[in-house]
């Protein structure tokens, strides 16, 4: 899990640094769901109690909004 989170991170610093945006963005997104499935096997296997996978279930949507968001302003945007 943390090796996904990191790898989200790191997709979106990139993402903020580029000009094309894209391809971070959508290494961010895969790495994202990635993160997501691992959370849901963590909870499913008891490695992880149901309050906090609930905290960050609720985490994890929040960052995918926020990728979709800017993938979506950076379709509408003209270089």
């Amino acid at each position: 899990m943390e090796s996904a989170a990191l790898e989200v991170l790191e997709a979106l610093t990139e993402a903020a640094y580029t000009k094309d945006r894209a391809a971070p963005l959508r290494r961010a997104a895969l790495a994202l769901q990635r993160l997501r499935l691992l959370l849901r096997l963590a909870k499913d296997v008891k490695a992880l109690d149901f309050k906090r996978y609930g905290h960050a279930a609720v985490t994890v949507d929040e960052i995918g909004r926020m990728i979709g968001g800017w993938s979506r302003h950076d379709k509408g945007r003209t270089v």
